[in-house]
C-alpha cells in the first residue's frame, strides 16, 4: 500500500485541525448573528447585527444605526431560520450619527428562531495593533454568513480600525476574539473595517436599558434562566439613578466648546444614565442652543425618553425648530411620537400647525406617523388644511386616503362636504377619492 509523504500527512493534520476549529467556532456563534434588511425611501439596505440579550419572547439585537435609519420596522433574518425574515422594532438609535449604534427588538415566541443564542461583550480587553479578530456578517458579495479574518491596525479617537476583507453588509456585525465580541463594525472602506469598541457598545446598551448576562458572560440559549439579578433591565433615569441636573449638564458641555464636543458630552451623560429627568421643552431648547440640524436631531433622539410627557403642539414646534430643514423637522417629530411625548389625542389645529412646513412625500410621511394620534372627528376645513392647499394632486389624494383609513374624519359627511374635499382633484384621483368617501 502506498504510504503518504510525512510532509503531506502533516499538512493534512494541520488542515483537519483548522477545519474542526473553524466549524466549532461557527457553530458557537452562528445563531447569534443576524441579517438585517431595512428601507430608506425607495432604497433597500442590508447589514448585520447580533443578539445581546434573550428572554423566551424577546431578542435584543445591536447593530450600526445607519443600517436601520429611516425604517421603523426593519426585517431580521436569523441564521437558524433563514429565508424567513421577521419584523423588528427599533428600541433606540443614535440618529444622524454615521458611527452610531441602534438597538432592535424581535418579539414573540413564533418570531424568534429556535436554538438562538446571545453573544458576550468583552468590554475590558484593550486591543493592541496586530491583534487578530474574526468578522461575521452578510456582505452583499460574500453570500450567506461570511466569516473573515483581520487584525487591528490603528486607534483613531474612540474608533478602532482593522485591516480585513469586509464589504457592504458587514456594518453592524461583530468582531470577535476568543469567542467574545470586542468591537462592532460601524462602516467599511477599501479593505478596512471601522468599529466601535465593546466598551462603547456596552455603554450604549446600558443607556438603552439592556444590561443582561450577554453583556458580560458567555452566550445564553433561548429559555435559559437568568443567571443573576443583573439580567434585568437597568432602572430608568426617572427612577432616581440620575445625579446631574440640566444646569450641571450645560456646564459640563461648556458654552464655549464646539458643537461636536458639546453633543458628545451630552450623549455620554445620557448613555451613563447620569442626566436627571424629566426634561422640559424649555430645558431641551437650552441644551440644543447652537446645534445645527444634524446634532439637533441626534440630541432629541438621544433625550426623547427623558423629555416630559404630554408636550403641547407649541412645544413640539419649538423643538422642531423654526429654521431647521424639512427632513430634520420630520425626524424630530418622528422621535417625539415614537417616545410618546406628545399630548394625545392631537387636536386638529395642532396637527395642522405641526404639518404646515412639510411638503410632498414628507407631508405624506408625517401624516402616516401621526394619523393614529390625531383626534377623531376632523372637520372638512381641517382635513383640507392637512391635505395642503398648495400641494400637488397625488399628495392631497394620499393624505385624504390616510385620514379616511385611520377613521379620523367626521362621519357621516354631507354631499357638499365630500365635494369640497375632492374639488381640486381630477381624473382617477377624483374617482378614487369619491369611492373612498362613500
Amino acid at each position: 500500500m502506498h504510504s503518504s509523504h510525512p510532509a503531506n500527512l502533516a499538512l493534512r493534520v494541520v488542515l483537519a485541525t483548522w477545519l474542526c476549529a473553524s466549524q466549532s467556532f461557527a457553530q458557537g456563534v452562528e445563531s447569534a448573528v443576524v441579517r438585517i434588511t431595512a428601507k430608506e425611501g425607495d432604497r433597500s439596505k442590508t447589514g448585520s447585527g447580533f443578539v445581546v440579550q434573550l428572554t423566551p419572547e424577546l431578542a435584543y439585537i445591536v447593530t450600526a444605526s445607519h443600517v436601520v435609519e429611516g425604517d421603523e420596522a426593519p426585517q431580521v433574518e436569523f441564521y437558524t431560520k433563514r429565508d424567513q425574515p421577521v419584523a423588528a422594532t427599533v428600541k433606540a438609535a443614535e440618529v444622524g450619527d454615521p458611527k452610531g449604534l441602534a438597538l432592535l427588538v424581535v418579539s414573540g415566541k413564533d418570531a424568534i428562531a429556535p436554538s438562538l443564542s446571545a453573544l458576550a461583550l468583552d468590554a475590558s480587553l484593550q486591543l493592541q495593533g496586530g491583534d487578530e479578530v474574526t468578522a461575521i456578517g452578510f456582505p452583499r458579495m460574500g453570500g450567506d454568513w461570511a466569516v473573515s479574518k483581520g487584525h487591528m491596525s490603528a486607534r483613531q479617537g474612540r474608533e478602532l480600525i482593522f485591516v480585513m476583507p469586509v464589504g457592504e453588509g458587514n456594518s453592524g456585525g461583530p468582531l470577535l476574539m476568543n469567542g467574545k465580541v470586542v468591537a462592532l463594525v460601524t462602516s467599511e472602506a477599501q479593505g478596512r473595517a471601522f468599529a466601535a469598541p465593546a466598551a462603547s457598545v456596552k455603554l450604549f446598551l446600558e443607556g438603552s436599558g439592556v444590561t443582561g448576562s450577554a453583556s458580560t458572560s458567555a452566550a445564553v440559549p433561548v429559555g435559559a434562566p437568568p443567571r443573576s439579578a443583573s439580567a434585568k433591565p437597568a432602572p430608568s433615569t426617572a427612577a432616581g439613578a440620575a445625579a446631574v441636573s440640566v444646569e450641571q449638564a450645560l456646564a459640563l458641555m461648556g458654552a464655549s466648546q464646539d458643537e461636536a464636543t458639546r453633543f458628545t458630552v451630552l450623549r455620554d451623560l445620557v448613555r451613563k444614565r447620569s442626566l436627571a429627568g424629566p426634561v422640559s421643552a424649555a430645558e431641551m431648547l437650552s441644551i440644543m442652543q447652537g446645534f445645527g440640524d444634524k446634532n439637533r436631531v441626534a440630541a432629541i433622539d438621544t433625550m426623547k425618553n427623558l423629555l416630559v410627557p404630554n408636550l403641547s403642539g407649541a412645544d413640539a414646534l419649538a423643538l422642531m425648530g423654526e429654521n431647521t430643514q424639512e427632513s430634520a423637522r420630520f425626524r424630530i417629530l418622528q422621535s417625539l411620537l415614537q417616545a410618546g411625548r406628545l399630548q394625545r389625542p392631537i387636536a386638529g389645529e395642532e396637527a395642522v400647525a405641526l404639518l404646515a412646513r412639510f411638503h410632498d412625500n414628507l407631508r405624506i410621511s408625517a401624516i402616516s406617523i401621526i394619523d393614529k394620534q390625531l383626534a377623531a372627528g376632523l372637520g372638512v376645513r381641517q382635513v383640507l388644511a392637512l391635505m395642503g392647499p398648495e400641494e400637488k394632486e397625488p399628495v392631497r389624494h394620499r393624505v385624504l386616503l390616510t385620514l379616511l383609513r385611520a377613521q379620523r374624519i367626521k362621519s357621516p359627511l354631507e354631499a357638499d362636504e365630500k365635494l369640497q374635499l375632492v374639488e381640486t382633484m381630477t381624473g382617477t384621483y377624483r374617482s378614487s377619492a369619491l369611492q373612498a368617501l362613500k
